[in-house]
């Protein structure tokens, strides 16, 4: 939930007793623990006042109160409610078969935590957390797409699709190298297969 600014102010208060403004706050309200006894205020257009900035964690309504003098009081109501949930976009690495996965942790805004998050489509050997924490070590190659959904405890799901590339091992492919001819330019590329781009050849043995 985002932060909320509490604010009061007392017109005409003029005397120090009209400028002794006591809060109180229903219990379990956020910020009740600072919303209680004399407040401090200062100098206002309206007369004098004060505020309070508070970041609510759970919905529901909330009552504050303001008493001035000891003679006057006036409450407020603050109803906080949940914003929708959203997936944000992670990056995905690229995957090898039969190596670990670089581990992603999903992340999630709005709504009220905590999240559960499930998932569905990835490669064979990778999981999903209840925590929205994907690994493992895949086992085939391709292109998968992914479907994550993530629950809070108040508004409904997000649902979100993702792919993940797994590629295979680089492997170098035996082949019979074409004779060369003395004074004359050699070349020839061997084929590969799988890996990661970009890719570095050099020469292992020979001259």
């Amino acid at each position: 939930c985002s932060p909320t600014t509490l604010t009061w102010s007392v017109n005409n208060a003029f005397s120090l007793s009209a400028q002794q403004c006591y809060a109180f706050a229903q219990s379990g309200a956020p910020g009740a623990s600072s919303w209680t006894g004399l407040q401090q205020g200062a100098t206002t257009s309206q007369g004098w006042g004060g505020s309070l900035s508070i970041t609510p964690t759970t919905t529901g309504p909330y009552t504050y109160a303001v008493t001035r003098g000891g003679d006057e009081s006036a409450t407020a109501t603050l109803t906080v409610t949940a914003g929708s949930v959203r997936i944000q976009t992670p990056s995905f690495p690229t995957g090898v078969v039969g190596s670990p996965y670089s581990p992603v942790q999903l992340q999630a805004t709005g709504g009220v935590g905590p999240y559960t998050w499930s998932g569905a489509g990835l490669p064979s050997g990778m999981t999903i957390s209840s925590s929205g924490l994907i690994s493992g070590t895949p086992t085939t190659s391709g292109t998968f797409s992914l479907t994550v959904q993530v629950s809070d405890s108040e508004s409904t799901p997000a649902t979100a699709n993702f792919s993940i590339v797994v590629v295979d091992p680089l492997s170098l492919q035996a082949a019979t190298l074409p004779q060369g001819t003395v004074g004359s330019t050699y070349s020839t590329t061997p084929t590969k297969g799988g890996g990661l781009a970009p890719f570095t050849w050099a020469l292992a043995s020979g001259s």
